[in-house]
C-alpha cells in the first residue's frame, strides 16, 4: 500500500509542477502582447547591462514584471520596481 501511497503523490507533484510551469509560460506569452511581442528582460533594476557594477541596489528578476499576469496584481503593487523601494 505505501509505495501505491507514493507513487500517487508523486504523480500530484508533477501536475502540479506542470501546472506551474504552464501558467508561467502563459503569463510570458500575455505579457509579450501586452507589450509589444517583446518578452520581459531578465532583470530589471540599476546596472542591469553590467553585472560587474552592480552596487548593492535592488533588482528584480522577470518574474516580478509577470506577477500581474499570474493574478499576482497585489503583490506587484507593493514593490515600486522604479525608485526600487517597496511602497508600504
Amino acid at each position: 500500500l505505501l509505495p501505491a501511497i507514493q507513487a500517487a503523490r508523486a504523480a500530484a507533484r508533477r501536475t502540479q509542477c506542470k501546472n506551474q510551469i504552464r501558467q508561467i509560460a502563459l503569463a510570458n506569452l500575455t505579457y509579450a502582447e501586452a507589450n509589444r511581442n517583446t518578452l520581459p528582460p531578465g532583470i530589471v533594476g540599476e546596472n542591469t547591462t553590467n553585472a560587474a557594477a552592480y552596487n548593492g541596489n535592488e533588482r528584480y528578476s522577470m518574474f516580478t514584471l509577470i506577477l500581474p499576469y499570474l493574478e499576482e496584481n497585489s503583490l506587484y503593487k507593493t514593490l515600486d520596481i522604479t525608485g526600487k523601494t517597496y511602497k508600504s
